[in-house]
């Protein structure tokens, strides 16, 4: 089977952006009478980078003499996006509390599609590697 590479997760990482990026633009535009928020964007590249970096560090913790931490990388890595996410969520509804609603539904939408896709991509990388 041909090996999960991290330029693969990349071009993965962005066509799910853009689509994720697509059909907030088009479900806001149809459902939303004041439109898409200008942070959606930033929290969807937002998201984007952490999970790209995430991967990158899980993906050196798998190679070989290396994953033995591998679980503890994950559980702490996952934690630590939680919760900047939560922060990040937290501060732009202190800020914009009468638009919040949709942005916060949106985001975690958004929040679940990328731990699928994760999810999806490491199993992946390790089916591939073998280990």
């Amino acid at each position: 089977m041909k090996p999960y590479t991290l330029s693969n997760y990349l071009v993965h990482l962005s066509i799910l952006t853009v689509t994720l990026l697509l059909l907030a633009w088009i479900l806001f535009a149809w459902l939303v009478p004041t439109g898409m928020p200008w942070i959606l964007p930033v929290y969807l590249i937002f998201v984007a980078a952490i999970t790209l970096a995430g991967q990158v560090i899980l993906t050196n913790k798998t190679k070989a003499g290396k994953a033995s931490g591998f679980n503890t990388y994950y559980l702490a890595f996952k934690t630590v996006k939680m919760i900047v996410i939560l922060i990040f969520l937290a501060v732009w509804m202190l800020l914009h509390k009468r638009s919040s609603v949709p942005f916060v539904v949106s985001a975690f939408a958004i929040y679940i599609a990328f731990v699928v896709f994760e999810s999806w991509a490491l199993n992946r990388m390790v089916r591939n590697s073998g280990t």
